[in-house]
């Protein structure tokens, strides 16, 4: 009987350790909507403070006025962050507007809500 509680026990504390991947160390996930008038790909999102890399969609998003597109969700680690992609093929730092779970957006500036789905809108886009 103490084998039995001992290997439930084990494979209970097993199954927690396991579930607790990389996701529980993101503090929200994010999306991007395309609004700009034009092609948008290849986003990246960087921790603003760092500059560090944090998050990247490869999605293509094509500007459609009666539908945009949207990415998939994502989880990232830095709340507050800038955004560069591919505008029509060429490097691009993307004008964004506040869209859902967002404290505040600008040029290409941002802060997420902690714990926040979150949705940025591109308005549009700054070729380097």
């Amino acid at each position: 009987m103490k084998k039995i509680v001992l290997i439930v026990t084990t494979l209970v504390l097993g199954a927690l350790i396991i579930g607790c991947g990389d996701d529980e160390k993101t503090k929200a996930d994010l999306r991007w909507e395309n609004q700009a008038n034009g092609e948008i790909s290849k986003i990246e999102w960087y921790d603003f403070n760092s500059g560090d890399f944090d998050q990247g969609w490869g999605e293509t998003l094509s500007e459609k006025p009666s539908n945009y597109e949207r990415t998939d969700y994502k989880g990232i680690k830095s709340l507050d962050g800038q955004a560069e992609a591919l505008f029509d093929g060429a490097e691009a730092r993307l004008d964004l507007a506040k869209g859902e779970g967002v404290k505040s957006a600008s040029s290409n500036n941002a802060t997420i809500i902690e714990n926040a789905n979150a949705t940025l809108i591109i308005e549009g886009a700054k070729k380097k």
